[in-house]
């Protein structure tokens, strides 16, 4: 198993493996799957899903993605993607029809799934590749963990998902050694902050606003 996400409705996960599938099951009955998605012909690298749990799109290494029909595990349609491996995709939470999905080239896409096409490309500019992603809940901001070709490229990037087209992000941090391998954005109390968690064994704690560093593990 690759990837696991809960889906709103509490009770049901999708997970997908190296076997080239995604399945849907009950927790309350992991005997077997509820539905099983089949069609890639490489392991599955990402997947999203909306809110209404009624759009599934998922991305492989054989740089295909695929949107499925949740009920019934058919495909609905597919894309060639890109030229090289999906990393990670990450619905937009306030849209019924957007999700965002980065990969190997260093392009930042959101697609708009009823066309099934990309309707922002932004090519990522520094000497780094994009690893993972999380979008803020209100839709506004987009986190990217980047593994580079030295230390100094193992960074954290801000982007604001509406000015995206114009290739700028809010701000960079080079606060890991190693690959980062997760972004989330989070919340204490009244206080805001991106969790990044990287291959060099460590989790930071980052200020939302400015990027800077709040705590270390």
């Amino acid at each position: 198993i690759s990837l696991c996400k809960r889906l709103s409705t509490g009770t049901e996960i999708i997970t997908s493996s190296f076997d080239k599938t995604l399945k849907l099951w009950n927790l309350e009955n992991t005997l077997a799957p509820i539905t099983v998605f089949e069609g890639h012909q490489m392991s599955v690298s990402a997947f999203c899903m909306d809110r209404s749990n009624s759009h599934l799109c998922s991305g492989s290494r054989d740089r295909y993605l695929f949107h499925w029909d949740v009920k019934s595990g058919k495909k609905v349609a597919e894309c060639f993607a890109s030229k090289k491996p999906i990393a990670s995709m990450e619905w937009i939470p306030t849209s019924e029809t957007n999700f965002v999905q980065i990969g190997e080239d260093c392009i930042i896409r959101v697609w708009d799934v009823r066309e099934f096409k990309p309707v922002v490309e932004v090519e990522i500019k520094e000497d780094t590749f994009p690893k993972c992603c999380s979008v803020r809940a209100s839709g506004e901001q987009l986190v990217t963990g980047h593994s580079g070709q030295n230390s100094d490229s193992s960074s954290v990037i801000l982007w604001d998902i509406r000015k995206l087209d114009e290739g700028a992000y809010i701000w960079r941090v080079l606060e890991h050694s190693k690959d980062v391998v997760q972004t989330l954005f989070m919340k204490h109390k009244d206080r805001e902050f991106i969790a990044s968690a990287s291959k060099d064994s460590k989790l930071k704690c980052i200020n939302t606003c400015d990027g800077v560093e709040l705590s270390s593990y």
